[in-house]
């Protein structure tokens, strides 16, 4: 029995330690505890959820401490009962299990850091590159808004700067405009009183001197084919202006031709007539003055189609040229800028109007030479032209329209019946082509009378010459310049016979109203 009990005795010559196994509530239960304790439950947690990582090192640290502290005391416990050495079998037993499962818990900690490091790692990569595509989208971002506000600032300075050198372009032709209509206006003025004069003592009037008669470009003077060609010139510009727009937009151009059309073909010879058309017509520049390219073709569209008016209807029916005339020149009045494209399209149409004839050997053929002079193709007719009485109609009404225009009276008239003598003594100073007499009757035949009210002694005498020395010189090669030259007699005998005074022509003073306008 003594053998049995040796590894139990302590020995004699020793203090009585208390050498007890730790129950339940010391160190066996505690590592067990700690197994299953709320830090590891925090850690799996962590492991299934993306929490901010300062919170995942907080856990992670607040679990190494408790593992140290877990094996201190286990370490304290070993030592101590192993300093005894009086383990027993069940202290040994009881040690080397809690060495396991300690070892267990250590283990199932490195299995859970471990792969929630590697969660970490990857959650960190991902937020890396999630930054890192932000900042780069964010960079991207802050460089186009840069280039864009560039670019703007670019276009900004550049419009300014065209803008500027857009108003001294403008204000330079303003002012060279205003100098050139000025001197016009002068010169035409020192002509008109030239001639009266040369009238009075009996001469035929010479606008110019033989010097400055001699053609250029042209039967014409060089201040007369220098006028139409600055004339022509601005046309084109007109033309480049509302080119491109046109193009696009020809719905719209074809709306600004029918509402400008419609005034010209509804127009009566009433004075109720014409102020309802020039509002419509009005209106119908206000509302595309906003638009530049518009506006344009509006004003250029409101010249063409007056002559193109002229060459068909006016034409056929000479009396309706007067309303026309009236509406022309009160828009004239409010757009200063259609007097000088409605005097090219004039020339355009009508070269007479300037008037100036056309020399062959500024052509390459007959065909061109005609087409300049407004002979329109007719591929039915031998020529490949209409016929000389068909263009001799469309001559004048041209001029007819021509000739109401220039006797409007209005005392700002910008183009007035100075103009009209003017005119006839360049047009009498010039050789006598084929359509002289048709052009020269529609012209005397509209503007003769007005032209003997104003200036009464000089038109008698220019009547005078035209009957003895002008007409005999008058082409009469076919039967139109023969229906021509014999009508411009007739007419001639007439003014004669009323004491060199030309009829009125008929439409020439317009009536208040009729019927027929209230529905205008």
């Amino acid at each position: 029995d003594d053998d049995d009990d040796d590894d139990d005795r302590i020995p004699l010559d020793r203090e009585p330690v208390d050498y007890s196994i730790p129950d339940s509530g010391t160190v066996l239960d505690l590592l067990a505890q700690h197994a299953d304790s709320e830090w590891e439950q925090q850690w799996r947690d962590l492991a299934d959820s993306k929490i901010r990582e300062d919170d995942a090192h907080l856990v992670r640290q607040q679990w190494d401490t408790m593992k140290q502290v877990n094996e201190d005391m286990l370490s304290r416990h070993v030592e101590h009962f192993r300093s005894l050495n009086i383990l027993s079998k069940e202290a040994q037993r009881l040690l080397e299990d809690a060495e396991r499962r300690f070892a267990d818990v250590n283990y199932h900690y490195d299995q859970v850091a471990g792969g929630q490091d590697d969660e970490l790692r990857a959650f960190r990569r991902e937020e890396e590159e999630r930054l890192r595509r932000e900042r780069a989208e964010r960079e991207r971002r802050e460089r186009e808004e840069r280039e864009r506000r560039a670019r703007e600032e670019r276009a900004r300075r550049k419009a300014e700067a065209e803008a500027r050198a857009a108003a001294a372009a403008a204000k330079a032709k303003a002012k060279a405009d205003a100098e050139a209509k000025a001197k016009a206006k002068a010169d035409a003025e020192a002509q008109a009183n030239a001639q009266a004069q040369a009238a009075k003592s009996g001469v035929v009037p010479n606008v110019l001197s033989a010097a400055a008669k001699a053609p250029v470009g042209g039967g014409g003077t060089n201040a007369q084919v220098l006028e139409f060609n600055r004339r022509r010139k601005v046309m084109r510009e007109y033309e480049q202006r509302f080119g491109d727009w046109v193009k696009g937009n020809k719905s719209q151009s074809m709306l600004i031709q029918i509402h400008i059309r419609g005034s010209l073909t509804r127009i009566s010879a009433t004075k109720l007539s014409v102020s309802q058309q020039l509002k419509k017509m009005t209106e119908t520049l206000e509302r595309v003055k906003d638009n530049p390219a518009a506006y344009a073709y509006a004003v250029y569209s409101i010249a063409e189609l007056a002559v193109v008016q002229a060459e068909n209807r006016i034409s056929m029916h000479p009396d309706t040229a007067f309303p026309v005339a009236y509406l022309l020149m009160n828009l004239c009045l409010k757009v200063p800028e259609l007097l000088d494209l409605l005097l090219a399209h004039f020339g355009q149409r009508c070269v007479y109007t300037i008037p100036m004839y056309l020399r062959k050997k500024d052509f390459k053929s007959l065909a061109e030479q005609m087409e300049a002079y407004g002979y329109k193709r007719d591929e039915e007719s031998a020529t490949g032209f209409e016929d000389y009485h068909a263009y001799y109609e469309r001559m004048a009404g041209i001029m007819y329209l021509y000739a109401a225009f220039v006797q409007i009276p209005h005392k700002a008239h910008p183009f007035g019946i100075e103009h009209a003598w003017i005119w006839l003594a360049r047009f009498c100073n010039q050789k006598p082509r084929n359509a002289s007499a048709a052009v020269l009757l529609a012209f005397i035949k509209f503007a003769g009378y007005e032209l003997s009210r104003r200036y009464p002694n000089q038109m008698r005498k220019i009547v005078l010459y035209l009957q003895t020395s002008y007409y005999p010189r008058l082409l009469a090669k076919d039967q139109a310049q023969k229906a021509a030259k014999s009508r411009f007699a007739l007419l001639l005998e007439e003014i004669v016979n009323n004491g060199g005074v030309p009829p009125e022509p008929q439409g020439r003073n317009l009536h208040d109203t009729q019927d027929s306008d209230v529905n205008h």
